[in-house]
């Protein structure tokens, strides 16, 4: 069995596991950012190259239904984790099973985070 693959960039961090359909991003603590002259964050530009990396590799966000990433878990020093998949070419709803083990396979990621 492969490990899942760990990214990290300045401040976000990814584990991406894509034999079981499954990977976590994790922002760090808000409290953490650095701001320089108002406007967004170090921490917004962090997010926006990840992201971008993220789906240049073929993985999209488990969304809601406004298409926002839902946090799917909080790690003990106030880090959010957002659930990722892999990008399906035909969209199509995943099945009750298919969701069922891609969230099991989200809490093993989520447990080797904390």
């Amino acid at each position: 069995m492969t490990q899942p693959v760990r990214i990290e960039s300045g401040a976000h961090v990814a584990v991406l596991d894509a034999l079981r359909g499954a990977g976590v991003l994790v922002t760090p603590d808000p409290s953490t950012d650095i701001t320089l002259g108002g406007g967004d964050g170090l921490h917004a530009a962090d997010w926006d190259s990840i992201t971008r990396r993220l789906i240049a590799d073929g993985w999209t966000f488990y969304a809601d239904e406004w298409d926002l990433p839902v946090e799917i878990g909080y790690l003990p020093n106030g880090s959010v984790a957002h659930g990722l998949y892999p990008a399906h070419e035909d969209n199509e709803p995943i099945s009750h099973e298919d969701e069922f083990r891609y969230k099991l396979a989200l809490l093993d990621l989520m447990k080797g985070l904390a």
